[in-house]
């Protein structure tokens, strides 16, 4: 089973902490709404008020996909929230996070990706990646698989790992990819993403799996209408409306270090603060994630909605029923945790 450990609720965090996006008012959306939207019952949203994590698969768009909602009310006002994810160095401390970087609008792509290192314990994913070939071992499309066929024909023998000539030529030339998934995600959108290869006449298409996803935008689409415009049509139409951000996250996934690039978007509101990710590149075990995460006012307290969509070929197939509802547990597991631990936060604050 994949093992999509971002934290995904952390990141979420990371987003509004990036920083201030436009204020405005979004209409009469209410936590109140929200909770019908995602189908709470009435004993559910009780148990919100109470204090209580409340969590339920989604609806899910194809075999590939898993989808897990998270709803809970934070005994604290929105700007105390906000505070804490803007003060907190969320990333830095999940210990499945390698490393990150946010990249600085108008950087140079391959400048910031040049701290993106393998460490020596690592070097088993530079053999991995000259060799190269359709399959799920990476996430690559033809044409990226084939520089790495070209770069065998200069580094014929084996133990590339431990010849620093070859290890450097092949992380370079798995940087230029990255930087390249990049550039074309960011003049392109979601058109400029690149199938996967998986053999044979077999792809996986993360444009695909993200432009489906974005319908779950339908629940904010009347209260909302600019920032989910903003957000599904990237780069394109009025993006003055979101604040947009893009990292390189080098993670542990299933005890392999695996690289991802990331879009972060922000808009806040006078009584609310929404933001979405989407992981449009990542290395290997799953193809795409898209989250939506919101702190909604409540009075003296904030509700907080999550909605994480991810998409891997590892829960399609044989006994997709019994993949799914594994997948499902494990992401309700993590993210509770994630959620337990800012409501113990501010349960304990002075």
């Amino acid at each position: 089973m994949p093992r999509t450990r971002v934290l995904p609720v952390v990141a979420a965090l990371l987003t509004l902490a990036l920083g201030s996006g436009q204020h405005a008012q979004a209409g009469d959306l209410t936590p109140e709404i929200i909770m019908d939207r995602i189908g709470l019952t009435a004993a559910q949203k009780a148990e919100v008020e109470q204090g209580q994590i409340i969590s339920s698969g989604f609806e899910e768009l194809s075999d590939k996909e898993l989808a897990l909602t998270v709803v809970a009310m934070i005994p604290a006002p929105i700007e105390k929230v906000l505070d804490f994810a803007r003060a907190a160095r969320v990333l830095e401390v999940n210990r499945e996070v390698l490393a990150f970087r946010v990249l600085v609008e108008g950087e140079d792509r391959r400048k910031a990706l040049a701290e993106a290192v393998l460490t020596g314990a690592e070097t088993a994913e530079i053999a991995k990646l000259l060799q190269v070939k359709p399959g799920s071992d990476f996430n690559l499309s033809p044409a990226e698989m084939q520089r790495f066929a070209n770069l065998r024909k200069r580094f014929p023998g084996k133990g590339c790992e431990r010849d620093p000539a070859c290890s450097k030529a092949v992380l370079s030339e798995y940087l230029d990819v990255l930087a390249g998934r990049l550039e074309a995600y960011q003049e392109y959108g979601l058109s400029g993403i690149e199938p996967y290869a998986r053999g044979g006449s077999k792809t996986a298409d993360p444009a695909e799996e993200l432009e489906a996803a974005g319908k779950s935008l339908k629940l904010f689409a009347r209260h909302l209408p600019e920032v989910c415009d903003a957000f599904i049509e990237y780069p394109k139409g009025d993006q003055s409306i979101l604040k947009h951000d893009f990292a390189w996250i080098k993670q542990n996934i299933q005890d392999r270090p695996t690289f991802l690039l990331s879009h972060m978007m922000l808009y806040e509101g006078e009584e609310l603060a929404f933001s979405a990710e989407r992981q449009f590149f990542v290395g290997q075990s799953y193809n795409s994630l898209q989250i939506i995460f919101g702190l909604f006012s409540a009075d003296d307290s904030t509700l907080v909605f999550y909605l994480n969509r991810t998409s891997t070929d590892q829960v399609a197939g044989f006994m997709s029923g019994t993949r799914h509802t594994v997948g499902r547990k494990f992401m309700d597991k993590e993210v509770r945790r994630q959620v337990e631990a800012i409501l113990t936060h501010f349960r304990d604050a002075p």
